[in-house]
């Protein structure tokens, strides 16, 4: 199964297209570091590969702009 990763910087469109896609039913996560998933905080700080992309279909915001090279790597297939 692939990621979907919405790549981008604050306030460049990331939450509008990440609800799109939780819409079309895909379990999205917006920024999930540290509010909304204070579990997966340290491991996120820490770099991929995350757990928390084990219980999702991907990751949207900030926190893809600094590691998209790595999940290209890890996820080849991801959109």
């Amino acid at each position: 199964m692939f990621k979907i990763f919405v790549i981008g910087f604050h306030r460049t469109g990331t939450r509008s297209v990440n609800a799109a896609l939780q819409q079309l039913g895909w379990n999205i996560i917006h920024y999930p570091c540290p509010s909304t998933n204070e579990l997966f905080c340290d491991e996120f700080l820490a770099g991929p590969p995350w757990s928390i992309l084990n219980v999702c279909d991907g990751l949207s915001d900030i926190v893809t702009v600094s590691y998209y090279r790595k999940l290209l790597d890890l996820y080849p297939d991801s959109k």
